[in-house]
């Protein structure tokens, strides 16, 4: 790639095909950005999705950082997909999708595991992934980009779903203490006639409100980036204002995030 080419205030790697960005956090003086990665190949899908990884203090200067996960462990050897990132106690966790697909079969299994560094640069994958290891009947075949905020002590984690059976997209909540043991509350938020729903972000807003984001593909529209505006009431998500940031088809798996100020 000519690097005289690159544009000026937007990043990009040196190599290889990058998608959705991931876990924006700010960590030890940084803002950290991860997005899906393939470094070897400039066209998707060639190989395994890996986690870049980028940082910047001002949002126009950028390092790139080495790769923050390889998909090297067989609950992910079919890739390490979207997901998000918190800090607790001083280290810097990543929860992502974790992907295989068992020998002989052609069905993905999907699930949710853990990385955590301390230095926000090398990660250590949990012992004991996934640690959410199958999803529920009722969100169908799809379950992926977890999405992770703390309220109060108390993890919370949002996951993206579809079933094409019934043609409903819907959000999934669980729980956790410590981000690696979890408890599923149900279904969160659910929208008719669509294929599925990906790449939320979930956020405290004050007292019991939150800010929810998530690209939503209806079976004959272009997909679409919602914003979310509600309260979180036994399980559910009761949203007060809704906006449509934009009807696609290119904007998609857009991330809500708060700066540490």
């Amino acid at each position: 790639m000519d690097n005289s080419k690159k544009q000026k205030y937007h990043f990009r790697p040196q190599k290889g095909w990058i998608n959705d960005p991931n876990g924006l956090v700010y960590f030890q003086g940084y803002y950290h950005v991860f997005y899906q990665h393939a470094p070897d190949f400039e066209v998707p899908w060639k190989q395994p999705m890996h986690w870049g990884h980028t940082r910047t203090k001002d949002f126009l200067n950028w390092e790139e950082l080495p790769v923050a996960l390889y998909p090297d462990k067989n609950y992910d050897r079919n890739g390490c997909w979207s997901g998000t990132a918190t800090v607790k106690n001083g280290v810097l966790y990543l929860i992502y999708a974790s992907i295989r697909t068992p020998e002989g079969s052609e069905e993905q299994v999907q699930t949710v595991s853990v990385a955590y560094s301390t230095d926000g640069i090398h990660f250590e994958k949990y012992a004991h992934n996934p640690v959410i290891d199958r999803y529920p009947a009722e969100g169908g075949a799809d379950f992926r980009d977890p999405a992770v905020c703390c309220v109060n002590g108390k993890y919370y984690c949002v996951m993206a779903t579809g079933n094409p059976q019934d043609q409903a997209a819907r959000l999934l909540l669980y729980q956790s203490d410590d981000l690696f043991d979890w408890t599923y509350l149900g279904i969160m938020s659910e929208w008719a006639n669509c294929k599925y729903a990906e790449c939320p972000s979930f956020l405290p807003e004050g007292g019991k409100r939150f800010l929810l984001g998530v690209s939503v593909c209806p079976i004959e529209k272009n997909h679409y980036f919602s914003i979310l505006y509600g309260t979180l009431e036994n399980g559910k998500f009761c949203a007060e204002h809704t906006a449509e940031v934009d009807k696609g088809p290119d904007q998609y798996a857009g991330q809500i995030f708060r700066d540490h100020r």
